[in-house]
């Protein structure tokens, strides 16, 4: 690892060759943080709107409760609202939205690849089943805010 480091060109490299020599539990518990740390500053629409993308489901937020924090996310294009039927998405070309959906990737990515490795662990830490497209996941793990679906 030390001659890895010395080759690397920048800190991005160095952090990605620390992060590979991590234990797998470290990891997850590094891209669970990062992922948490940039929800948390969404919006709970945008965040409910990123969490059913991941589930590949449409989201359609429960109107009247959110009309009013919907029409004023629309108007400031940090959402798109298809009325014909695809329901709310999250504008990615906003900074802290792509990195946002840039972590979660990243995250499941690595869910995915090492779900069976970390499973027991993860049960015995939180108390529920490792699952990315899970609402108690999101809750409880990246504490982000769910507004579930009217549809």
């Amino acid at each position: 690892m030390l001659e890895q480091i010395k080759q690397a060109k920048d800190k991005k490299e160095i952090a990605e060759i620390e992060m590979n020599n991590m234990p797998l539990w470290k990891q997850f518990v590094h891209l669970k943080d990062d992922t948490r740390a940039v929800l948390q500053k969404l919006d709970k629409i945008v965040q409910s709107a990123l969490f059913y993308d991941v589930r590949g489901e449409e989201y359609w937020p429960p109107m009247p409760t959110y009309k009013e924090e919907v029409t004023q996310l629309e108007s400031r294009e940090r959402i798109f609202f298809d009325y014909s039927g695809g329901g709310v998405t999250a504008n990615e070309k906003y900074p802290d939205i792509g990195n946002a959906v840039g972590k979660i990737n990243a995250l499941v990515s690595f869910i995915k690849a090492n779900h069976d490795i970390l499973e027991d662990t993860f049960l015995q830490e939180y108390n529920i089943p490792l699952s990315h497209k899970s609402a108690d996941f999101w809750e409880d793990v990246l504490h982000a805010s769910i507004v579930l679906r009217d549809r």
